[in-house]
């Protein structure tokens, strides 16, 4: 018997898109699987939420392919949930109460709607929470609520537009582990637009965005290791000492300023253990900073402005 195949995930081709004559995405290339997270990065204006928007069916493409779960891209409940940093709520009701009607508007199976409607707030610590009035939660819990009310369908593609670091962490930690879970066992895809390059998404994938346009795209891993580029701080009485000790340990140039040392490399761990088994005179502190999606996005405006 032939194994039944997955529904196809999400898929780009030369995209681009507009708000009226102002183009907000330029010639965006995106391929993703069913069951994969990817972290879109970028700061203000650069088109995360629009790439959101797109997907949702909310914003249509003006050049180029897109494929959302096998077609093209439309408002479905049932298919797509998105939430942001800032939900619409309304001032009365309960969660409880808000999720049932969520449900029954999308047109989940009545008989399913308890069980829904228990996962979606178990998932964003808000069960015990269910009977509360909606105009007491605090800030944290209502951006909590926006992302369960997008949970309670159970769409197999989730779009969250920054709303992961308003939550208290130990809620943020219970939300991502539950997304993990449903990654694997049910195949949902999740895409999380933030302007942390290290937000906590437990996303393998990464598209750095700025102003629109592409900057990097990949796998986050293969991404922040493409370049020599983490940065290890060696703090000492004698700077210039400790570089002619270190220059007889590493091939690497150093870059001198008072009072410490600062070396890129490609391992920045394995470096610092090696200082720290033969630390030069005067050592104080050894510290690593690793390459991050901001760095990508940096070079890519520095690239970019150089053409």
């Amino acid at each position: 018997m032939c194994p039944i195949p997955a529904p196809p995930g999400i898929l780009l081709r030369s995209v681009g898109a507009a708000y009226g004559r102002r183009t907000v995405l330029h010639d965006i290339d995106l391929s993703l699987e069913p069951g994969a997270c990817l972290r879109v990065y970028g700061g203000a204006d650069a088109g995360k939420s629009a790439l959101l928007a797109l997907l949702a069916g909310a914003l249509p493409p003006s050049l180029g392919e897109v494929s959302v779960l096998g077609r093209a891209p439309h408002p479905d409940g049932l298919q797509v949930g998105l939430a942001g940093a800032w939900p619409d709520l309304p001032r009365r009701g309960t969660p409880r109460t808000l999720l049932a009607s969520r449900l029954a508007a999308v047109g989940a199976p009545r008989a399913s709607h308890t069980a829904l409607a228990t996962r979606a707030l178990e998932a964003c610590s808000l069960f015990e929470l269910r009977d509360e009035p909606i105009a007491g939660l605090s800030g944290s819990r209502r951006v909590a609520l926006g992302i369960a009310l997008a949970l309670a369908p159970a769409p197999p593609l989730l779009l969250l537009d920054d709303c992961l670091a308003p939550l208290d962490a130990p809620v943020r930690q219970r939300l991502v582990d539950y997304l993990v879970e449903v990654r694997s066992s049910d195949r949902v895809t999740v895409v999380h637009a933030t302007n942390r390059a290290d937000a906590e998404d437990s996303a393998e994938h990464a598209l750095v965005l700025d102003q629109g346009r592409r900057l990097a795209y990949g796998r986050i891993e293969d991404l922040t290791r493409s370049e020599p580029a983490d940065e290890v701080v060696i703090e000492a009485l004698d700077p210039r000492a400790a570089g002619l000790t270190l220059h007889g340990m590493f091939d690497v140039k150093a870059l001198e300023e008072p009072g410490r040392l600062t070396l890129r490399c490609r391992d920045g761990v394995e470096m610092a253990g090696q200082v720290l088994r033969r630390p030069p005179e005067g050592l104080r502190v050894v510290t690593v900073r690793r390459r991050t999606l901001a760095d990508l996005a940096e070079q890519g405006r520095t690239t970019q402005g150089g053409l």
